[in-house]
């Protein structure tokens, strides 16, 4: 708390600084003239404004200072203030002449600091989200636009120009002092490089100082056989290897959005089979799936190839025509008139439950979005529109020419803003799992009061609500890591019902109860005889053998449900097998050579 407010009031006085230094300035040469003016009264002198304006100049080398005779309050602060701000501004454009030597300064004394490879849309947003957070930043980018450079120094963080996958850039950054390397170059290949480059960098590390590697993966192939080494670092290694792709991850908190509190759509449209279309169906269909719904969804598809993307996403997932019919419409969604028709003949008779637009051109998506507006049985109807703030177009969505109707619900969604954020790369599956808890509470409660809290965003959840949804998820990691369990990308649609041999299950529910403990202890919080939020006392602060059967069971159950909970966020549990990232790399040649 105190550290956010540091970082906001370093925020604002950035922000003022240069106006702020303007005034000082000018109330000084003020005081100076105004000293002057006294002064000549005082003693009968006859100074002309010039003269007046030209010895308060002189404040700045100290040659009109030392005066015959009384010195009056005016001058007497002019002659003091005036070369303190002489030698403070030289001092600063010495520090804005020799910037660059400056930094690496600042860069020679940086601890457990963040590296950030790559500022492009994903990079500026994450790097936006974690400065006011406090973080220290270095970025590392090929080509650095001035004023981009300039806007990100003055807020304190270092910037180095050159290559992120040459490992004398790496070392530059510091790379062994550093807690996390982000890697978000365009290119996976590259990104890959820079992984593989640090893993053989800090060997020798201090396992207490472990540097965690966050990759972002577009190939979704490479970023399934990528992500077998998610989570699966040796105990003893000091690097730890995370990866994250954006489409996925977007899929899932869209998919979390329209199906909270146990409600299903029977009918969705969905335009554009590109990353974000797909995995949007995998992720749908695999929480259908999940859940044993016996009803199937009717998803229409439409795209120019949208029959053949949706022949062959059923040979990759064979699983999925049981829990959904894929509708494909081969259409150009570029091709304006061919497309309204499209529309007035396919939904006319339509019942419609949800619309998600997902195609990467802005215009167009506002185009289809006013286009499904004029329908009728568009008429309150969730429109999901894939659109970067950044574009300036949002606004027209919100209230196009004033005609948008009361009832039209269109929810435009900015991918890199709501999965490129500090918690959620840096938080990984932890951060993913912590949200899915949440949400699982809160639909099980099934009150009122909870389902308007299910409405609030993640980001607008308090603190310590988020804190303890965050520790609950760290500690299933630490329970299924303890009994030798992985995490894994989902690849078995069955892997939900995954049942744990009975003495594992005890033991988990036994070790998340003492956890859970430890975590409240070191809270304030004291065993009592009934729970009490103020007074911090809890009944079940006790030894696990001392646990009422009730509560015991609730643990029981609630590990019992880790394999559903993990599979509705596209992850399964695995036993372990250790895979070195040397292990990793020679997979990967492999898998490009056949």
């Amino acid at each position: 708390m105190l550290k956010n407010h540091r970082s906001h009031i370093k925020r604002i006085w950035r922000e003022i600084k240069l106006a702020a230094f303007c005034v000082i300035w000018l109330v000084s040469l003020f005081l100076g003239y105004l000293g002057f003016t006294i002064y000549a009264n005082q003693n009968q002198l006859s100074f002309s404004i010039l003269d007046r304006i030209y010895l308060s100049l002189q404040l700045i080398s100290m040659n009109s200072g030392v005066v015959e005779g009384n010195v009056n309050w005016a001058l007497e602060i002019a002659r003091y203030l005036v070369p303190a701000l002489t030698v403070f501004t030289a001092f600063q454009a010495i520090i804005n002449l020799f910037q660059e030597q400056t930094q690496w300064w600042h860069l020679w004394f940086m601890r457990n600091h963040i590296i950030v490879c790559g500022l492009g849309r994903k990079g500026i947003f994450l790097v936006d989200d974690l400065l006011p957070k406090g973080f220290q930043l270095v970025i590392i980018e090929r080509r650095i636009n001035p004023a981009t450079a300039d806007h990100y120094r003055q807020k304190g963080v270092v910037l180095i120009e050159g290559d992120a996958t040459d490992a004398e850039t790496l070392q530059k950054a510091r790379l062994s002092r550093a807690s996390h390397l982000i890697c978000l170059l365009g290119d996976d290949q590259q990104n890959l490089r820079i992984a593989l480059q640090a893993y053989h960098l800090v060997q020798g590390k201090e396992k207490n100082s472990a540097l965690t590697c966050i990759t972002h993966l577009i190939s979704e192939d490479l970023f399934d056989l990528v992500k077998k080494s998610e989570l699966r670092n040796n105990q003893d290694d000091p690097f730890v290897l995370e990866i994250f792709n954006i489409y996925k991850r977007t899929a899932i908190q869209l998919v979390d959005r329209f199906t909270g509190q146990n409600t299903l759509p029977k009918q969705i449209v969905v335009f554009g089979m590109g990353r974000l279309g797909k995995n949007l169906i995998i992720q749908f269909a695999q929480r259908m799936y999940s859940e044993k719904k016996s009803e199937k969804v009717d998803i229409l598809v439409l795209d120019k190839d949208a029959g053949v993307k949706v022949k062959n996403l059923y040979q990759d997932f064979p699983k999925l025509p049981s829990v959904c019919n894929l509708l494909p419409i081969d259409l150009d969604l570029n091709h304006r008139k061919l497309l309204k028709d499209t529309f007035v003949e396919q939904f006319k008779y339509e019942s419609i439950d949800q619309v998600f637009i997902c195609i990467g051109n802005p215009m167009l998506a506002i185009q289809i979005s006013l286009s499904l507006l004029e329908l009728p049985n568009f008429s309150g109807v969730p429109i999901h529109v894939r659109l970067e703030k950044s574009s300036g177009l949002v606004d027209l969505l919100k209230d196009p020419m004033g005609t948008q109707s009361n009832q039209a619900l269109i929810h435009p969604f900015d991918m890199y803003q709501q999965t490129c954020t500090s918690n959620l790369v840096i938080g990984g599956i932890h951060e993913l799992l912590a949200i899915k808890l949440r949400n699982n509470f809160l639909e099980n409660l099934a009150t009122p009061d909870a389902s308007k809290q299910l409405e609030i965003p993640w980001e607008a959840v308090s603190e310590w609500e988020k804190d303890a949804n965050r520790q609950q998820a760290t500690r299933i990691c630490q329970l299924l890591q303890a009994f030798e369990y992985i995490i894994n990308p989902l690849s078995n649609w069955d892997a939900g019902e995954l049942t744990v041999d009975q003495e594992e299950l005890i033991g988990m529910a036994k070790m998340e109860h003492e956890l859970w403990c430890q975590w409240k202890r070191k809270n304030g919080w004291k065993i009592g005889n009934k729970r009490d939020e103020q007074l911090k006392t809890n009944p079940d602060l006790c030894p696990w053998e001392d646990l009422p059967e009730e509560e015991r069971n609730k643990n029981v159950d609630f590990i019992n449900n880790l394999p559903c909970i993990l599979a509705e966020l596209g992850f399964q549990i695995d036993k372990n097998s250790y895979q070195t990232p040397d292990d990793l790399k020679s997979n990967i040649a492999q898998e490009r050579s056949e």
